[in-house]
């Protein structure tokens, strides 16, 4: 396996815990533990089972801490809040909040790596 490029969560800007709260998140998505029918980024709480939807959701179930300083955070940071709430993205592409948990992952892991989730890459 190839090893992680992450940037760490001082170059993100985000706090520690919300960062340890995202990698759990992507591995989750990876390993297809977080199925179709518990991912919805169109909000918080929205699939039947009841769990968190989206990805910042879904840190709510590892962290509450985190899931709350992420979300003071993203106020505050353009790119983390594009990660969470995705608003630009080319005419006639896939809406990110259609987006299936694998397409997810994608732009977490390139949020993770990069510093920007490339939503459009991700559900091209």
């Amino acid at each position: 396996m190839l090893a992680q490029n992450f940037k760490t969560a001082v170059d993100l800007g985000i706090p520690e815990s919300g960062y340890t709260a995202l990698l759990k998140v992507l591995g989750r998505l990876e390993r297809e533990e977080i199925t179709a029918k518990m991912f919805n980024m169109k909000r918080v709480g929205e699939p039947e089972c009841g769990t968190p939807g989206c990805i910042l959701g879904h840190t709510r179930e590892v962290c509450m801490d985190a899931y709350e300083a992420l979300s003071d955070a993203s106020g505050r940071l353009p790119k983390l809040e594009q990660l969470f709430y995705p608003e630009d993205w080319p005419k006639g592409s896939s809406s990110p909040y259609a987006a299936t948990p694998s397409q997810a992952a994608v732009a977490l892991r390139s949020y993770l790596s990069t510093g920007d989730a490339k939503w459009a890459d991700a559900v091209a």
